[in-house]
């Protein structure tokens, strides 16, 4: 009945879906039912319809929905600011690159070409450049998505903002060590060194880096390095599937040296931790196409 206030709704339930909240008390079911209503009064409207669709293939995503999440079309990035456009990218590209998508090569380098616009370097072109690297590692194009979780990486520190990158720089350490890349998985390193000393606080993110540096010191044939960075795991208290996968990777680590039993006993002890928990290393292994001793826990 009121299609220019609807408009309006639509521009807001975007910017909402795409900026939450810090304090994540966002309630994303009834953001996906307040825009399933707005596309209704929409229909006659195609902008403002497609931003509310996309609001709502957002928050259905962040409800646990597994579906889809459409394209954003040229149409609705040129009536976006560049930092929401970026935004809006960067979902696009990291939905296609969860859901397994054959396209999401086409999709980074489109998101690559919407970066090429941006002068320097800002937040959201730093998140998108990282969900782009990301992406590339999900379908295993492991240089490209080094060199551009690197860019991503050392744009972070550019901006005196390296606190923001902890994501990519997990990835980074992660594909230097798939790629046996000694030099790069070293200078990847001293940043997690650097970002350990600077940011104490953030205590979870630095367990996910200390992850990515054990299992990376595997694959490139420093099996001992890497119990002695993954082994400080065991007294923190973190997320199950994080536990998991440390359990694993210093298996894995045993195994490599030989110690089998070690090896063995670790294994088993995943049986005492939650279903999904001990199950998602093998969901990772079995996605991968990889044995289980071999196998690389995504945390994206």
């Amino acid at each position: 009945e009121h299609p220019d206030a609807a408009e309006q709704a639509a521009e807001a339930l975007l910017k909402l879906a795409l900026i939450p909240p810090r304090n994540k008390t966002l309630h994303w079911r009834a953001l996906v039912d307040c825009a399933a209503h707005l596309c209704d009064a929409l229909r006659d409207r195609p902008v403002a319809l497609e931003r509310a669709a996309f609001a709502r293939a957002i928050a259905a995503r962040h409800a646990g929905d597994a579906g889809p999440l459409p394209w954003p079309s040229a149409a609705l990035l040129a009536g976006l600011s560049p930092s929401r456009r970026m935004r809006c990218v960067a979902q696009g590209v990291q939905a296609a690159a969860d859901a397994g998508h054959a396209d999401v090569r086409a999709r980074a380098a489109e998101a690559l070409a919407v970066l090429d616009a941006q002068e320097g370097h800002t937040v959201e072109a730093l998140e998108l450049r990282g969900a782009v690297g990301r992406a590339l590692a999900a379908v295993r194009a492991y240089p490209e998505a080094r060199d551009t979780l690197q860019a991503a990486v050392e744009g972070w520190w550019a901006l005196d903002a390296e606190v923001n990158a902890s994501f990519a720089l997990c990835e980074l350490v992660r594909v230097c060590g798939l790629l046996d890349d000694r030099d790069g998985l070293d200078h990847a390193l001293r940043r997690v060194r650097t970002y350990a000393s600077d940011h104490p606080q953030e205590t979870l993110a630095l367990a996910f880096l200390r992850l990515a540096e054990g299992r990376a010191l595997v694959h490139t044939g420093r099996p001992a390095e890497a119990l002695a960075v993954l082994h400080p795991l065991d007294a923190q208290v973190l997320p199950a599937h994080l536990r998991a996968a440390a359990l694993r990777w210093q298996a894995n680590a045993h195994a490599a040296l030989g110690a089998r039993e070690a090896a063995r006993a670790l294994r088993e002890s995943l049986a005492t931790l939650p279903p999904m928990a001990a199950g998602a290393a093998a969901s990772a292994a079995a996605r991968a196409e990889l044995p289980l001793a071999s196998a690389v826990f995504h945390e994206t």
